[in-house]
């Protein structure tokens, strides 16, 4: 038997043992997406339109269903879904939207290119001020002190006189618009990557992706029901704090502004800004110049405000296994295949091939090698965020170095929850795995939500986070290495949206 085939058969036995006791690796993605705004952000006179210029990479041939989604104003839309074909050189498809922001809009604007194959998706966020050069004017509002023994009629309807209007002329008169019914605030789901029925059956897919990317972000979605069969245009929704209380109360005669209008009269969806505890809101149907009195009041409680909270870590480390290759001595003979374990006090991924044994003094015949795998740790105290739901968490960090690669990629792959919770000199896996392929640095954002939410839910399982590369611990593997590919980080950092 020679050497290479002692080795394939060697290969075959440990492969299949080993991937029995490792968690499955994501499967790589097909295409890759960017997405770049034609402004950053803007300030001028509106409406205004910004563009999007979206990048599609993949196998050249491919075809790739996409489809843009956008949140203008707190409304959500999304263009139909189009499928489009990789083209040879560059393998780049080229997609492009526009969206035309009004006054009423201005904010900050989401858009993302999603692709159903992965599926993977990217967005950006536009801010929008707008600045009109010649701004319309607005009347200041009349203002009217009352006393308790005045009684206040403003805009009152005179008495008919005799012979003004007939029952025909009454009759003729349209039914005044009802108000929306049900009005309610949408807190995450179960699944922060899965956003709560309401969103669809208020809004359909653009109200799911709306939803999708606000609740994360801390945003309040409202959602409210319209079964009438009036035609209106759309929805106005207005804030509705307690007024002024007291023997002495000041009335506005002038026009009130909402704070969000959605124009669309088939979705019974908004996304605004994070509010303050205690804010309320009311939602009013309109048609035309019509509008509806304003639905019951909903107010905002302290649980239904999102919260943002970062930890720095209780506990980093590495965890070395060091395996030695003798190269004049078959692999089977090996005699230190289970590797020696080590640590670092500091978070380091990948793996290094360095010559360790030579056989002349000058070090040009080497005769051994030192294979070495490093799994990096971290460990956070999360017990404030017991019994919370988790919108979002981000494990934020910082790349140093990298050995044995360039281009600003770094060594790690994947990551998720710990088997245990790791010392120094001991050994730790991964129970489960996210990502799958190396992550560009040095600023990387890994979603760790799902994790986070099980440590909300239970805090024992509470037992840190492994990061790895994409050298898995096969012996066969480890004993052969022959390259290096090794990232060291300077920061890391626990970033959390809750509710």
């Amino acid at each position: 038997m020679t050497l290479r085939q002692a080795i394939a058969g060697l290969a075959v036995f440990l492969v299949g043992s080993s991937l029995l006791s490792l968690p499955a690796l994501a499967a790589p993605k097909v295409f890759s997406v960017t997405l770049t705004p034609s402004v950053a952000a803007y300030t001028g006179p509106c409406p205004v339109t910004i563009k999007f210029t979206g990048g599609i990479s993949g196998k050249a041939g491919l075809k790739p269903t996409y489809q843009f989604a956008r949140v203008v104003g707190g409304s959500p839309s999304m263009t139909p879904w189009t499928v489009g074909t990789i083209p040879l050189s560059p393998a780049l498809l080229t997609v492009t939207d526009s969206i035309t922001v009004t006054a009423a809009q201005a904010g900050i604007e989401t858009e993302a290119l999603r692709v159903l194959q992965g599926p993977v998706s990217a967005s950006v966020k536009v801010s929008v001020t707008c600045v009109n050069p010649t701004p319309t004017p607005t009347p200041t509002p009349k203002l009217s002190i009352v006393s308790p023994s005045t009684i206040f009629k403003p805009n009152a309807t005179p008495t008919p006189k005799p012979g003004s209007a007939t029952i025909a002329n009454i009759s003729a008169l349209p039914a005044p618009l009802q108000p929306p019914i049900n009005l309610a605030q949408v807190l995450p789901g179960p699944d922060p990557k899965v956003p709560p029925p309401a969103c669809a059956s208020h809004g359909g897919s653009a109200g799911s992706f709306a939803c999708y990317i606000a609740l994360p972000a801390g945003k309040l979605v409202l959602v409210w029901d319209y079964p009438f069969p009036a035609h209106i245009d759309g929805y106005n929704v207005y804030t509705a704090d307690t007024g002024v209380s007291g023997a002495t109360a000041i009335h506005m005669l002038g026009a009130i502004k909402p704070v969000a209008t959605q124009h669309d009269p088939s979705v019974h969806l908004i996304v605004l800004d994070q509010p303050r505890a205690g804010a309320c809101f009311a939602v009013t149907a309109f048609h035309g110049n019509d509008e509806s009195n304003r639905s019951v009041r909903l107010c905002i409680g302290e649980g239904g405000i999102g919260k943002t909270m970062s930890f720095n870590p209780d506990t980093i480390g590495t965890m070395v296994v060091d395996y030695f290759y003798i190269t004049y001595i078959e692999v089977w003979k090996q005699s230190n295949q289970n590797g020696n374990v080590r640590d670092l006090l500091s978070l380091s991924v990948g793996f290094t091939h360095i010559a360790d044994m030579f056989r002349d003094n000058a070090h040009t015949d080497i005769s051994g090698y030192m294979n070495s795998l490093f799994r990096g740790y971290v460990h956070f105290n999360t017990g404030a965020l017991t019994g919370r739901t988790i919108a979002k968490a981000q494990l934020h960090l910082v790349a140093g170095a990298t050995q044995g690669i360039g281009g600003g990629t770094t060594c790690l792959s994947s990551y998720g929850p710990a088997n245990q919770v790791w010392y120094p000199g001991g050994r730790v896996a991964r129970t489960a795995s996210y990502g799958g392929s190396r992550i560009q640095g040095p600023d990387i954002q890994l979603d760790v939500t799902p994790i986070v939410q099980s440590w909300a839910n239970s805090p024992a399982a509470n037992k840190g986070i492994v990061l790895d590369g994409d050298q898995p611990e096969v012996i066969y593997q480890m004993v052969i290495l022959s390259s290096t590919c090794l990232t060291q980080f300077s920061s890391e950092t626990l970033d959390v949206t809750y509710y």
